[in-house]
């Protein structure tokens, strides 16, 4: 995970409480197998939303994500064309 996504998670489970406040939303994490994508992948689904995930590497760390993961490499643009149908 490269410093702007690390920020992007920061920033997002710091307005956890904002988050709360919304309706179900549905929502893509890419790099969704790493630490820190696995654990905003699972304190966002405990907050009620739906999430998608996407990297090219299995999600060690949970299961559940895992089974939320799409295996696409988001460099490869014509993979990413052809995953776009399974988004939520």
């Amino acid at each position: 995970m490269n410093l702007m996504q690390s920020v992007a998670c920061f920033i997002l489970l710091s307005q956890r409480s904002k988050l709360i406040a919304h309706s179900s939303m549905h929502i893509l994490v890419t790099g969704s197998s790493g630490t820190i994508g696995t654990r905003l992948c699972e304190t966002l689904l405990d907050l009620g939303h739906q999430v998608q995930g996407m990297d090219w590497e299995p999600c060690k760390w949970n299961p559940v994500v895992e089974k939320l993961r799409i295996n696409v490499d988001l460099r490869d643009s014509e993979a990413l064309k052809a995953h776009s149908s399974k988004l939520l």
